[in-house]
């Protein structure tokens, strides 16, 4: 019965772990639940961080692109004189689009005009 009494013991050692490693899993998992709200706290603070620093950068990159537009020119009137040629260079072209626009328009209703005359001649003939 020795060896009866040594697997007694073995098995009571065995329950003894199996509780120990339960009570183990229990404070776990109730210290899980525990942090859970403050990890998801922290969790939606780092996202809003990422979020300001994308918008900062957003920021940063325009300020920069202005203080590279502004240090093309050494002062204001000289911006102001390269911006009025710009705006003539454009105004010439615009004219000149519209002018290249009224004479098509001009061509195609001679054609239409010439068309509906020639129609009109091969009826009455």
């Amino acid at each position: 019965s020795r060896r009866q009494r040594e697997g007694e013991d073995k098995s009571a050692q065995r329950l003894s772990e199996l509780a120990k490693a339960r009570d183990e899993v229990a404070t776990a998992t109730e210290a899980l639940e525990t942090a859970r709200p403050e990890v998801e706290a922290k969790t939606q603070e780092v996202r809003a961080a990422e979020q300001r620093k994308q918008v900062a950068a957003a920021e940063r990159e325009q300020l920069l692109a202005r203080q590279g537009r502004g240090q093309q020119f050494s002062s204001v009137q000289e911006r102001n004189r390269v911006l009025d040629q710009e705006l003539k260079v454009r105004a010439s072209k615009l004219v000149e689009a519209n002018n290249k626009i009224q004479s098509c328009i001009e061509r195609e209703q001679k054609k239409e005009e010439l068309r509906v005359q020639s129609t009109g001649e091969s009826v009455k003939r």
